[in-house]
């Protein structure tokens, strides 16, 4: 009875606890408090390093003792976005951490600036739970040791978790079984899971996700309204977000009328200049996760089936039933 009445009162301390979520996607950095609906702070997973003019430095240097060593400033996120002629990182490319250690710096640098000031909490104060993409297996070793290494001996984290963001997907959902497909940034991938755990060699990948999108609206854009207009990345990307949407029937939606009111076209440019979005580039951009319409080109689907197909008989239902 007291063993009992002690394990109530520790899942209860442990309910109401907070825990620090981060997700380390291949774009963006988002990071929250579990239990809320929404991440606190979602930044672009980037860092940009910029060095101060020397000659402007040195007309301080008599004022200055320390001008020399005021020569680079670093930023994060949409304020690195907006830096000209910086050195850029992405220390994530393809839902993978790069192992390299300007890589691993700018992670670690990020993680440090996504506590301390996106947030504002000391990681000694709380445990941490990461997303992470990757299954479990010998490839996802590397990333996930030097993870639990920075976590706790440099960001000094009270506990640390890693789990399966598709695996964490569907538990939102009330469900343990079933067949997740994810499509961020860098990456989809199609993932059984089974009991709360997902089946790492059923799990299959593309790397075919959202930039590819971005990069096919950008060059559709430059026929449609000049390559001027259509340098900016990030630009291309507010549009998809805007208008892109994959249609039911692809060859329906651009071989019929075009029905999407004059508000679901347009988009404005960061120069104020509203422009008509043509349905090629509406519906058409989205369709690179579909295999553009080549059989040979890997596709949403085909990963799907082949996830399915590898899980045990008597697993097949729940992946394609949910």
């Amino acid at each position: 009875m007291a063993a009992a009445e002690g394990r109530t009162e520790l899942e209860c301390t442990m309910d109401e606890q907070d825990v620090i979520v981060m997700d380390n996607g291949s774009g963006c950095l988002k990071v929250g408090f579990s239990g809320e609906d929404a991440p606190r702070a979602v930044l672009p997973n980037i860092m940009a390093t910029t060095t101060v003019d020397e000659a402007r430095e040195e007309e301080h240097a008599v004022n200055d003792s320390s001008a020399a060593a005021k020569k680079s400033q670093v930023f994060y996120g949409d304020e690195a976005l907006r830096q000209h002629n910086a050195s850029v990182t992405r220390p994530v490319e393809r839902g993978a951490i790069v192992m390299n250690s300007q890589h691993k710096d700018a992670l670690e640098s990020l993680w440090e600036h996504a506590l301390r000031h996106e947030l504002g909490v000391d990681g000694e104060e709380l445990p941490v739970l990461i997303a992470d993409a990757l299954p479990l297996g010998q490839s996802s070793y590397p990333s996930r040791q030097w993870t639990a290494e920075v976590m706790f001996e440099k960001l000094k984290v009270k506990s640390l978790a890693i789990f399966n963001t598709a695996v964490l997907s569907l538990f939102s959902t009330g469900r343990t079984r079933g067949l997740v497909i994810e499509s961020g940034e860098g990456i989809t991938q199609a993932v059984p899971v089974f009991e709360g755990y997902a089946i790492p060699h059923a799990i299959f990948k593309m790397e075919v996700a959202g930039q590819d999108i971005t990069s096919k609206v950008q060059r559709g854009m430059e026929k449609h309204v000049g390559a001027e207009r259509a340098s900016s990345m990030r630009d291309m990307q507010a549009l998809k977000e805007r208008v892109c949407r994959v249609a039911s029937s692809y060859s329906t939606a651009m071989n019929g009328h075009d029905a999407d009111d004059e508000e679901a076209k347009s988009f404005e440019l960061p120069d104020g200049n509203i422009i008509k979005v043509p349905k090629e580039i509406r519906y058409g951009a989205p369709e690179v996760l579909f295999g553009d319409g080549d059989s040979d080109n890997p596709s949403m689907q085909k990963i799907c089936n082949e996830a399915v197909s590898t899980c045990d008989m008597d697993l097949r239902q729940d992946g394609c039933g949910s």
